[in-house]
């Protein structure tokens, strides 16, 4: 205490505005009236007050009683009393409070640090809170939507699907059907074109036996003409003999008694053979033409009607390789339609499956965000707990500090009322210096506490000792403070 009183003293001393004299004598007085003089700090205000003994009075420091001050006239103040005294001070305590500011400033700043800390915590949990509260309000009806028009878009695809399959079904039955009338097609054409190679070898084979035919029928004529040359070659060798019997005749003339009963007739002989003959060729030439001819009229008549027919087979045949052709064609069409359509359907499915799978990321992510946002509320809430807890303790320590600061300025006063000291300030600088201090002790405090006042009312302090005491009480708050924080 003692410290702080020089302290404060020195402080006093050094400073320029204000100027403390202090005389334990009442030399400066008038002879014959003795009285002393005394200053009491009461609730942050100085008054000087002068009380004399020839008349009964009260005199305190603040108190209840009415004070009786009396005029005093002809009073000389010597100006050497007005100058600061000067105390020689110890090294020591020179350090001692060099330390002691050094560590009130970092006291000071960690303080400051503490309450931008608080406040930027502050401002997080309301920006939680906030978050929590909007995620709170959110419907979930958007996602019941996006899963409804999910719903529906794949049920749709689904049908387009079904559609698709059955209309497949339906183009491989009438792709089989015309596959069926294709082969049967391709069958009966076979079986023509069998049926022409047929009649192509049948009149091969007439033709083959027209050749035969007109072969023996050279070979005949042939013969005919050889008959022909020996008949007239008889001829000659019968004329040249018959000649050769004449001229014996002429030269010798005998008589011969022949019998006439053996005539013959060799050229009616030789007319009818070569008559018969004749018949039989001509007999059997008719009939070879008539045979010949009549195969070769069937063979004309089959020719025209599988000639025909062939015609008719053709005509099938192009009008069936064009149905094959435009079945060829559909098919194509309704195959690309078909890998279209599947296409679409997969690349639906799969921008389907996309949107799900985006709209699960998103479901998780904003799930996740809101299990961060309770951990991180759930986090604050603690802190806000710690902080309430420490505002608990802080209130505690600042009224405990309080009343002894009170029990102190009792203490000070009362001291105070036994010595003769006179106190010259100046306007009121330190005062007004203290009492921002106070309030701003007190706002941190508050700010402390989550922005609510504490119902603590700091007291304001004027003089050096009481202003030294209340630097004292601030850092021994914010050690206090920083030690249950860590």
């Amino acid at each position: 205490m003692s410290r702080q009183l020089l302290a404060g003293s020195q402080q006093n001393a050094q400073s320029p505005f204000t100027q403390y004299s202090v005389s334990s004598s009442s030399s400066w007085l008038r002879p014959g009236s003795w009285s002393s003089t005394k200053t009491s700090n009461c609730r942050g205000r100085t008054t000087l007050s002068l009380c004399g003994s020839y008349k009964s009075s009260t005199c305190g420091s603040g108190g209840q009683g009415v004070q009786r001050r009396y005029s005093i006239q002809g009073v000389r103040v010597d100006p050497k009393l007005l100058e600061p005294f000067h105390v020689s001070i110890s090294p020591e305590i020179q350090k001692e409070k060099r330390k002691e500011s050094e560590e009130m400033k970092n006291l000071n700043s960690k303080f400051a640090c503490f309450i931008d800390q608080v406040q930027s915590l502050e401002q997080k949990n309301q920006l939680l809170e906030t978050k929590w509260s909007l995620l709170q309000q959110q419907d979930k009806s958007p996602t019941e939507n996006l899963e409804l028009l999910f719903e529906q878009y794949i049920a749709a695809l689904r049908n387009m699907l079904e559609d698709l399959c059955q209309t497949n079904k339906k183009l491989q039955s009438d792709s089989e059907s015309s596959k069926a009338q294709t082969a049967d097609s391709k069958r009966n054409y076979e079986e023509k074109a069998n049926q022409r190679v047929a009649a192509e070898k049948e009149v091969t084979e007439l033709r083959k036996d027209v050749a035969c035919i007109s072969s023996n029928n050279a070979e005949l004529e042939k013969k005919v003409s050889l008959l022909a040359q020996e008949i007239q070659f008889l001829k000659c060798v019968y004329e040249k003999e018959k000649e050769q019997l004449e001229k014996q005749e002429e030269g010798m003339d005998v008589v011969v008694k022949m019998d006439n009963s053996r005539n013959l007739d060799l050229n009616s002989a030789i007319l009818e053979i070569r008559k018969q003959y004749e018949e039989v060729v001509q007999r059997s030439q008719a009939e070879a033409d008539k045979y010949y001819q009549n195969k070769f009229e069937d063979a004309q008549s089959k020719r025209s009607s599988f000639q025909g027919d062939l015609k008719n087979r053709q005509q099938q045949i192009s009008e069936l390789i064009k149905q094959i052709e435009k079945v060829q064609c559909e098919l194509l069409r309704l195959q690309k339609e078909n890998e279209e359509l599947q296409k679409t359907v997969t690349e639906a499915t799969k921008e389907g499956e996309q949107a799900v799978q985006e709209a699960q990321q998103k479901f998780t992510e904003l799930m996740e965000a809101l299990r961060n946002g309770k951990d991180e509320l759930a986090t604050l809430l603690l802190d806000f707990q710690e902080l309430l807890n420490l505002k608990l303790t802080l209130d505690i320590e600042i009224a405990a500090y309080k009343s002894l600061l009170e029990g102190e300025e009792e203490r000070i006063c009362k001291d105070s009322g036994s010595s003769i000291s006179i106190s010259v300030t100046n306007s009121g600088s330190n005062s007004q210096s203290a009492a921002k201090q106070g309030k701003e002790c007190s706002e941190k405090a508050g700010g402390v506490c989550g922005g609510k006042p504490t119902g603590i009312k700091v007291p304001t302090f004027t003089d050096s000792k009481t202003k030294c005491q209340s630097e004292k009480c601030s850092t021994v708050c914010k050690q206090s403070s920083n030690s249950k924080r860590k």
